[in-house]
């Protein structure tokens, strides 16, 4: 399968082929080798058509047959990526996030991107950029569904050992999501029954996993929900929860 970038030297896009060519029958020396040279090689493009192939690479996150190598993701797609959003280019913050298993698989390359822009966090953090993408293009509505979605996802991990064990985040962090989610929902008319229910659970989260630290008596939450009458928090939080965010959606993030 050939994609034909509009931007490409005839020899380049014959080395593109011939990479695709190797990867295709499994030749893995040989298509990794490919791939550097077509690297080497679009690296000696003017500095716009180097861009304008960047964002075609890019398009390959959503190719399930050819899916973005991290050398091309790395050494073209993210330098880009880099000179457009300090620019405030749109779309441009919510592509880096849409491209974070790069930033979780290689660790140099989270810190690289928090110190391009001066986030103060030990490790990539999507909604940073979905939330200054909404900043600069409040239209987004992608970047409004991803956002929301993936708050709704680190809430539901941080809940998921209740109420046998404990919760999986600091309860400030936990609040502060929790605001976060609430508040988006509310400004971007997202609330529907779903997600009513869901709030309705985590809010009950929020103030008793709060009362039940403040406490000293009880060291086991669940003993705690049962001591103060709230059993049917109880069971809620022990049944299987219907998924209340896009899974398909954001397992495109990672």
């Amino acid at each position: 399968m050939s994609i034909l970038f509009e931007h490409l030297t005839i020899e380049q896009k014959n080395i593109w082929d011939s990479y695709l060519d190797f990867r295709a029958k499994g030749m893995k020396p040989k298509s990794k080798k490919t791939l550097q040279n077509f690297i080497s090689s679009v690296k000696k493009n003017p500095s716009e058509n180097i861009d304008n192939i960047a964002l075609e690479l890019n398009r390959l996150k959503t190719n399930k047959e050819l899916e973005m190598q991290f050398p091309l993701f790395k050494e073209i797609v993210l330098p880009t990526l880099i000179k457009l959003a300090r620019q405030n280019q749109p779309e441009i913050h919510r592509i880096i996030a849409e491209n974070q298993r790069f930033f979780h698989s290689d660790k140099r390359l989270a810190e690289l991107i928090n110190r391009e822009f001066k986030i103060n966090k030990s490790y990539f953090d999507s909604v940073w950029f979905l939330e200054r993408e909404l900043s600069i293009n409040s239209t987004d509505n992608k970047a409004i569904e991803l956002l929301v979605n993936k708050i709704a996802q680190d809430l539901d991990y941080c809940i998921h050992e209740l109420p046998e064990y404990g919760l999986v985040c600091d309860i400030n962090d936990f609040s502060e999501s929790l605001n976060n989610l609430k508040n988006f929902i509310d400004k971007y008319d997202l609330k529907n029954i779903k997600w009513s229910e869901r709030l309705d659970l985590l809010n009950a989260v929020q103030k008793t996993w709060s009362d039940y630290l403040d406490q000293k008596s009880i060291s086991n939450y669940k003993e705690y929900l049962e001591l103060i009458g709230a059993i049917d928090l109880k069971n809620n939080l022990s049944k299987p929860r219907e998924l209340i965010y896009d899974w398909k959606l954001i397992s495109d993030l990672h």
